[in-house]
């Protein structure tokens, strides 16, 4: 078990450094708290398979509506790539989980499950394979 485990959402660790291929499930309002004291409404897609949500950033959205349109609906059933990118943000190094197109499968007929822990979380298995969240 680890205490990643525990988390609610979705943290870059949890990706283990590789590209996962899941499927959106569906997008959820949850008031988070990015500052103390200082709650905020944010979207949080959940995907086929995994109960821990990824938190929307505003770059992450303006991803999905580039790639599905402005009506969050269309993004339910479509199958995106998450992966934790190093960013420069002034003088920090940041990793945030970004949001890409699908990967395309190079092997199997059969899609390949995603590993996951005891509590849902993404950890993903060989990258170079289609991963499935189903």
């Amino acid at each position: 078990m680890n205490w990643s485990d525990f988390e609610t959402y979705l943290k870059p660790a949890h990706l283990q450094g590789k590209a996962v291929t899941v499927t959106i499930a569906r997008i959820e309002v949850h008031e988070t708290h990015p500052k103390p004291g200082k709650p905020v409404k944010a979207p949080v897609l959940f995907f086929k398979g995994h109960s821990k949500g990824l938190v929307l950033s505003n770059f992450n959205m303006r991803v999905l509506a580039d790639m599905f349109g402005d009506d969050s609906d269309r993004c339910i059933g479509q199958r995106v790539t998450l992966q934790a990118l190093q960013v420069q943000v002034g003088k920090a190094t940041k990793t945030p989980i970004r949001i890409g197109h699908a990967l395309a499968a190079v092997a199997p007929a059969e899609p390949q499950p995603m590993g996951h822990s005891q509590q849902g979380g993404c950890q993903p298995t060989d990258a170079s394979s289609e991963q499935t969240a189903a």
